[in-house]
C-alpha cells in the first residue's frame, strides 16, 4: 500500500509590481498556518518516507516548516518543478507515478489549481477546493507507484487551517457569565 499527502502551500505575499508570481514568499500568517498544520499532521500522522515540494518559495518554505517539525533535514526536501507549472491532473499523477518505489508515502506541496483538480481525480468523491495549507492524505492500494491510476485514493485525513481554528474555539471552555 502507498500513502499520499498531499497539501498546499500556507498563505504567500500577493503578486505585484516588485514580485513575480515564482518568487513570492510565505507571510507571517502563512508561516503560522504552516506550523499549525505541522503540529496538526504529527498528531494525527507519521513523517513521509518522502518529501517533494515544488522550487516556489511558498511552497518549499511550507514544506521546510513541515520537515523540522518532522525531525527532517531540509536537504532532504526534494523539489520537483513541474509542481510549479500546475500540471493537471494526469500531468500530476505521472508525477506520482515518477515516484521510486522503496517509498512507501510521499508528502507533496504545492500550488492550486493542480493541487484540487488532482485530489478530485484521485480520490473518488472528494470535490473540495484545497484551502490554502490544507493537507489531504489518502493510501493508494497498489504495491507500485507507476500503477496508480485515478479513483485509486482512500480519503484518509483531510484538514486545513480553518478547521482548525474552529476546532480550537469548539473545545474552549465557556466563559462564566
Amino acid at each position: 500500500m502507498k500513502r499520499i499527502i498531499l497539501v498546499r502551500h500556507a498563505t504567500a505575499a500577493a503578486r505585484g509590481p516588485d514580485i513575480d508570481d515564482f518568487s513570492r514568499p510565505l507571510r507571517k500568517k502563512g508561516r503560522r498556518e504552516a506550523r499549525a498544520m505541522a503540529d496538526w499532521y504529527m498528531g494525527a500522522g507519521k513523517a513521509p518516507d518522502l518529501i517533494l515540494s515544488s522550487p516556489a518559495p511558498r511552497a518549499l518554505e511550507t514544506a521546510l516548516v513541515f520537515a523540522k517539525a518532522m525531525g527532517c533535514r531540509a536537504k532532504n526536501v526534494a523539489k520537483d518543478k513541474a509542481l510549479y507549472e500546475n500540471p493537471d491532473a494526469p500531468g500530476f499523477l505521472d508525477i506520482i507515478r515518477a515516484i521510486d518505489d522503496k517509498h512507501d508515502s510521499v508528502m507533496v506541496f504545492g500550488h492550486d489549481p493542480s493541487f484540487s483538480e488532482f485530489a478530485a481525480y484521485l480520490v473518488e468523491g472528494f470535490d473540495e477546493a484545497m484551502p490554502k495549507c490544507g493537507i489531504l492524505g489518502c493510501r493508494v492500494n497498489r504495491k507500485t507507484w507507476r500503477t496508480v491510476k485515478a479513483g485509486d485514493g482512500r480519503r484518509e485525513m483531510y484538514e486545513h487551517p480553518a478547521g482548525l481554528a474552529q476546532a480550537a474555539s469548539h473545545s474552549q471552555p465557556e466563559q462564566p457569565a
